[in-house]
Parts: C-alpha cells; structure tokens; sequence
C-alpha cells in the first residue's frame, strides 16, 4: 500500500507540471481533482488549465516513494528545484501539516471574511464553466428537495445525532 510520496501532475497537451507531496497519495489525489471540478484549486494556474481542457489532459503519477514522512518536503524541494513546475505557484516546498492556529488566529479570519460574498458576475462564470464541462453548477439555486427527500434527510439526521442532540459527525 503507497502512502507518502512526491508526484506529479502533467498536461498531455503541453507537458506543463505540478510538483507536490502528501502523506496519503489516494486522498490527496482525489483532494485535487474535486477541488478542480469544485473550481476551487489553489494553483490557479492548474486550475485554469483544467478549466479549458479538462480533466482527461492531466496525468497524475508517482516520482518517489518516501520512507519518512519527516523528509517529504526536503525531497519535493528537491524535485520543483531539478522539473521547475509551471504548474507550481509557489516555487518553495511546504506544508500546514499539524499547524494548529490559535483562537485569536481563528477570530481574526473569521472576522476579515464576514461580509466577503462573490459577486454576481463571478457565479454566472463558474456556472457557464461547469455547465460547458458537463459537470453540475457550484449553486442549486432553484431547485428544491421533494418532502419525500425532506423527510430521508431529517431521518438520516437523527440517527447522527448522539444523546444530548448533537451530531456525531
């Protein structure tokens, strides 16, 4: 079973490269390309190649098996140095792996995106971009669950429920 490793992400089309690393290569993997269905990836390069071509021009694919997780980063600076990924937005290897931010960290960000809203102009794009890629629009906007589906859900959410009322997960 493959666990940490370096990979790559490389554009059939014009063999363009992302570089990164990660703990669970499955998760990560899968983390990638929902974020880039969602149109929500950090690389906005990546993303907006993904938005033009699709999914079906990336190649997802393992360079290095690492041992220690501890020398995960040391080894994906290693590769950005030698491949130089244009993909890479950032040309300096690092991870939030086990940063935990502290409550006046969380206030603070908390309080920078209140009133933060995506402006009109902005949904209509995603929306004709996802609907040009045959994928469902960010927003269900107009459309609304049966009292049927009401009801699964509202039984689905009791049973999630622990004694004292709150959710389990």
């Amino acid at each position: 079973m493959i666990k940490s490793v370096i990979y790559k992400i490389q554009s059939k089309l014009n063999g363009k490269v992302y570089v990164g690393s990660a703990v669970d290569y499955k998760r990560r993997k899968k983390r990638h390309l929902i974020d880039l269905q969602n149109l929500n990836h950090h690389s906005i390069l990546l993303q907006r190649h993904y938005n033009k071509y699709g999914k079906d021009d990336l190649v997802f694919s393992i360079l290095e098996i690492v041992d220690k997780k501890e020398d995960l980063i040391k080894r994906e600076q290693f590769y950005i140095d030698i491949i130089y990924p244009l993909f890479n937005i950032c040309r300096f290897a690092e991870s939030c792996l086990g940063i935990k931010h502290t409550k006046e960290q969380r206030k603070a960000k908390s309080k920078r995106m209140q009133g933060h809203f995506v402006s009109k102009e902005t949904r209509i794009k995603q929306r004709n971009i996802a609907l040009k890629n045959n994928r469902k629009p960010p927003s269900r906007k107009g459309q609304h669950h049966t009292d049927e589906a009401k009801k699964k859900i509202r039984e689905k959410r009791k049973l999630q429920r622990n004694i004292h009322g709150k959710l389990l997960w």
